[in-house]
């Protein structure tokens, strides 16, 4: 070869090297266990460094210098503190450690991280840690999707997602499938502000909650607007939606300053409830606030439990509005006992729902309970397989100028009724037309 033609393969490798370490200048293999107080390990910024023993951080801080890749070649990170520093992860394996610092990826799976599933760890830790960390290109911004996968992670402490308007948290996992569990009564297991994205999971409490225990409120709001809540089974909780009290609303990481207590044009889509004590959805508010336009798509709430071993639980009621605007297309209630009004509306609530399925009640409270001049409009209202004990039944009571509009009204024949029973719609109102029913088929024959 002579000594032009060496000259050129020296350039190639040479650029072949720097376009296969990139930003970096320095390619680092780290040795088992050589970290140690100095960092002799991680001093140089803008190097890749492979991963590929394990490294014990033994409770000490790892701050990582600036620009850097950490490379995981079959190696891990455990048992420390890690800070990122305009860092990116290669595959990554963590143990036991806490996360700091802005980060370049922005997906990420927490197993990856140290959440193992079916443990007796507090998955909480790392999730929230994930979810803190900012980015490296806006640092004002931390949009990032979590990825819960297959398993059931347990925790201890709600979920937090804050200060989503220009950063939302997408919390996704595969379905049923992929499980947080809250371990502890009377906690929330998410908590958020504006707008995030929680999907494709199932949310469940241990023990079912009683209706006393007031905290329990799966997914509890400051103020949501343009969430998405998409595929999701809640089971055991008080109630699957709710708000954050106000006294709690001072407390935690990165609190806001303003008292809020609303959905603000919110997506629900595909939503089955389980097991719930209280109301399934319970926007009932301390301070008067409106819930402004949300979508209610496919929503299937049952108070027993999602696959049919308990048949004789008692909750309070399937929605309870306050000042809510909302519109449903499919709305589904099942159970076996309700204590209060299945549908109970006050506060100048706005709410229009296309189709009504009710099935399976074994002692039919009211119905649809409008006050304070709410509005219910029910396109079409179906009942299956209902019992009709109470005497001069009210299915629809309106009061203080409140309206209520069926436009298609079936009871079914497999329906049952005492026989003194009378299904009629009461008003307490000067208004003589807050209640009408447009068509109807009645085949136990006693509406009133």
């Amino acid at each position: 070869m002579n000594r032009g033609k060496f000259v050129l393969l020296i350039l190639f490798l040479v650029i072949l090297s720097a376009d296969f370490c990139k930003a970096s200048d320095k390619c680092l293999r780290i040795e088992e266990n050589r970290i140690a107080s100095k960092q002799v390990c991680f001093s140089s910024s803008d190097t890749i460094y492979t991963i590929d023993k394990v490294i014990d951080l033994d409770g000490r801080i790892l701050k990582l210098p600036d620009n850097c890749v950490l490379r995981f070649d079959g190696g891990v990170i455990l048992n420390g503190t890690v800070i990122f520093n305009n860092t990116r992860i290669q595959d990554p394996c963590f143990r036991n450690v806490r996360f700091e610092g802005n980060i370049k990826n922005e997906t990420f799976n927490i197993s990856d991280y140290g959440a193992i599933a079916g443990s007796d760890m507090d998955c909480s830790v790392v999730i929230n840690d994930l979810i803190k960390l900012q980015s490296s290109s806006i640092p004002s911004r931390s949009a990032k999707t979590i990825v819960i996968p297959n398993g059931t992670f347990y925790i201890d402490n709600p979920i937090v997602l804050w200060a989503g308007w220009e950063a939302p948290v997408t919390l996704q996992g595969n379905g049923n499938t992929s499980t947080l569990c809250q371990r502890r009564d009377n906690v929330n297991i998410i908590r958020l502000y504006e707008n995030h994205y929680i999907k494709n999971l199932k949310l469940i409490y241990k023990n079912r909650q009683i209706l006393e225990n007031s905290g329990s409120v799966a997914i509890a709001c400051q103020r949501s607007i343009f969430s998405l809540f998409e595929n999701l089974t809640i089971c055991k909780a008080k109630s699957a939606f709710g708000y954050i009290p106000l006294n709690d609303q001072k407390k935690g990481w990165n609190p806001t300053r303003i008292k809020d207590q609303c959905y603000v044009s919110c997506n629900f889509r595909n939503i089955r409830i389980y097991e719930f004590s209280g109301y399934a959805f319970d926007f009932s508010k301390e301070f008067p606030q409106g819930d402004s336009g949300s979508a209610f798509d496919n929503v299937y709430i049952n108070s027993n439990d999602w696959l049919g071993r308990t048949t004789d639980n008692k909750s309070l009621g399937a929605i309870k509005g306050d000042n809510t605007v909302a519109s449903m297309t499919q709305l589904n209630i099942e159970g076996s006992h309700y204590s209060s009004n299945l549908i109970d509306l006050s506060g100048m609530s706005r709410v229009s729902i296309q189709s009504l399925h009710i099935e399976g009640i074994k002692n039919m409270p009211i119905i649809i309970k409008n006050s304070i001049q709410s509005l219910a409009n029910i396109s079409m209202m179906d009942i299956q397989f209902c019992n009709f004990t109470v005497d001069n039944y009210v299915a629809f009571l309106s009061e203080d100028d409140a309206l209520i509009t069926i436009g298609n009204f079936c009871v079914r024949n497999d329906c049952k009724k005492n026989s003194n029973a009378i299904l009629m719609t009461k008003r307490k109102t000067t208004n003589s037309h807050n209640i009408t029913i447009e068509y109807s088929i009645d085949c136990l024959n006693f509406l009133k």
